[in-house]
């Protein structure tokens, strides 16, 4: 069925050629643009128009496409157009607080406009021409401006769910002879009354504290008496009662479990509120599947999210079948999860669960945003960290290893969150996973020295931020753009640290901070001596040396050289309160590095 109708937006006379003047491109920079108490989308508009000074000889505007708001900001995002139509690929996000734009994002074209005297091309004879060769259950289409060969040409872009809703996937076409310009998959892999059931909490082996293998493996979903034994009889919350069929159903407010794809099993129902079924029932999966989707949403909502994906998602636990992989599918929006039952089922994991579902929260906070490898591995990272995060929440034993009962075993090797490795811009990484779990492991390591709570939040609130094509080094001055709007910059000298140790952020003097050190203070070629309230400094060579110290705001505030190999002291600081510094001292070749707490 045909979810809207196309929008014809094609000059009256004819397509434009568009031709690249220049690219304005920037990832994030800080505004404060004061706006007024009362301010409205169009006041906003108008500010950006005239911020970005040179639309106005473009024939080009900004037209808004989202909406949307965290718990202490409020995100608009806008495209240009010339003439109605989107330039793809451009954007501009204002991020408001405090009725300010702190924040702005943006990719611009610089243009100039030729009028090109070509008969007017029907957008719905190319998309009829698509849709006639694929099996597509549902599409959306709108006209767009492509750049091609350094030219700007009118196409078609078709979001469509193909092969009975397992499959969402883009395609742009060229207006100007039908030809195929980009294809890309947009699948993210990996009321009434309460009732219960029994789940595992969040899986056997987290539950058992026994990693897969002897008695506890999968055995083709069998009852075992030792998966009995590892079940938890919970709550489901505000399930529906079908008073038509005299039946409690898995629909609530958040979560709807449905039998949308092949492998095709009736969905559990209940007489009396009970679903209690062993593991090589399908209802089992079911009861999971509401279950943990449910938890989390509340738990989103409890940090002051409570707008993000507070609606009812689709998950069919058994539709992919026999696949050993699951999936969201984003769907313009009316997103759905599909879960595969291959070597362990998906569903018997909460981590498959709990990730699958983060890409949704993801694409709610910053929709269409998920394009570029580096985008999509923070996508999955995101989703790694919010997986280990709601298990160790459950139990902290083997915390740092995600997919405990799906993976770590024959059928695959599962993922681990404290690869605290240095991400390098030059190294090829296989997949978006392995980048993806430098980028979670990372955000753990802040929540295990922050709080759970506090860095739950700023990972919740730095969803908003997200653009296409984003790079690792964006997603970390995210990271403190979300700490600024959520709490005032509080904790942005401690994640700063852990970003320039992983180099996980692109900023003047981010200097890679060894944090183990050398055992004692007294070991330490450079340390603190609190009661002196000086600097100790022990020369590692001899000859010329240099001693650089610089803040976390990546400032260089001193610099020293030296002669020989004589400790001496730094008792004079420029600068006159207390935090935290990094000090580099060179010296023959050698480079020491020490990261220090200075208390005055």
């Amino acid at each position: 069925m045909r979810l809207s109708l196309i929008r014809i937006l094609i000059v009256g006379l004819g397509f434009i050629y568009l031709s690249i003047e220049g690219l304005m491109a920037q990832r994030l920079i800080k505004q404060e643009i004061p706006l007024s108490e009362n301010y409205s989308i169009f006041s906003v508009q108008d500010i950006l128009i005239s911020e970005f000074k040179e639309l106005n000889g473009w024939q080009s505007t900004l037209n808004l496409i989202h909406d949307k708001e965290s718990s202490r900001a409020r995100h608009l995002h806008f495209v240009q157009t010339v003439d109605g139509i989107p330039l793809e690929g451009t954007r501009v996000i204002a991020h408001i607080s405090d009725r300010k734009i702190q924040s702005l994002q943006y990719k611009l074209m610089s243009l100039s406009s030729t009028p090109l005297p070509t008969a007017q091309l029907k957008p719905e004879v190319v998309e009829l021409g698509l849709l006639e060769t694929l099996k597509v259950e549902s599409w959306e289409s709108q006209v767009v401006w492509w750049l091609e060969d350094e030219n700007w040409i009118p196409a078609l872009k078709v979001r469509m769910i193909q092969q009975g809703g397992m499959l969402e996937e883009e395609r742009i076409m060229s207006l100007l002879d039908g030809g195929l310009l980009q294809k890309e998959t947009l699948n993210a892999y990996f009321r009434d009354t309460t009732g219960t059931g029994r789940i595992f909490l969040p899986d056997p082996s987290t539950k058992a504290e026994l990693p897969y293998g002897f008695d506890l493996v999968d055995k083709g979903d069998s009852a075992l008496a030792i998966f009995e034994n590892l079940m938890d009889t919970v709550e489901l919350k505000d399930i529906r009662f079908n008073e038509v069929d005299s039946v409690f159903e898995l629909l609530g407010p958040y979560v709807q479990v449905v039998d949308r794809a092949a492998r095709f099993d009736t969905i559990a129902t209940s007489q009396n509120g009970e679903f209690y079924f062993d593991r090589s029932e399908s209802g089992f999966e079911d009861v999971m599947a509401y279950f943990h989707i449910d938890s989390f949403q509340r738990f989103v909502q409890s940090l002051g999210f409570e707008d993000l994906m507070n609606r009812p998602i689709q998950i069919d636990p058994h539709g992919l079948g026999n696949n050993d992989l699951s999936t969201f599918v984003s769907n313009n929006g009316n997103g759905y999860i599909l879960m595969g039952e291959g070597g362990v089922d998906d569903a018997e994991d909460a981590d498959v669960i709990v990730h699958e579902y983060i890409h949704a929260l993801s694409y709610d906070a910053s929709p269409n945003s998920r394009k570029g490898f580096e985008r999509n591995a923070l996508d999955e990272g995101y989703a790694d960290y919010f997986t280990a995060a709601y298990s160790y929440d459950l139990s902290d034993w083997n915390w740092f290893e995600i997919f405990n009962w799906d993976g770590h075993n024959e059928f695959w090797d599962g993922r681990r969150v404290d690869n605290l490795l240095p991400y390098s811009p030059n190294d090829t990484y296989n997949d978006i996973y392995e980048l993806g779990t430098l980028w979670a492991s990372c955000l753990m390591s802040l929540r295990l020295e922050l709080g759970d709570s506090i860095m739950d939040r700023i990972v919740l609130e730095a969803l908003y931020y997200s653009f296409q094509d984003m790079t690792v080094w964006d997603a970390g001055s995210v990271l403190l753009e979300a700490d600024t709007a959520l709490y005032q910059g509080t904790y942005s000298s401690d994640i700063r640290d852990r970003l320039c140790q992983l180099n996980l952020i692109n900023i003047p003097g981010c200097i890679a901070v060894a944090l183990d050190g050398l055992e004692g203070e007294e070991a330490n070629p450079i340390y603190y001596d609190r009661a002196a309230k000086a600097i100790q400094v022990y020369p590692v060579g001899k000859g010329k040396g240099s001693l650089e110290i610089w803040n976390t705001l990546g400032q260089k505030v001193f610099e020293q050289g030296f002669l020989g190999n004589a400790p001496f002291s730094l008792n004079e600081f420029p600068f006159d309160q207390s935090g935290v510094l990094l000090v580099r001292m060179t010296q023959g070749g050698k480079e020491v590095i020490r990261k220090l707490n200075i208390v005055l």
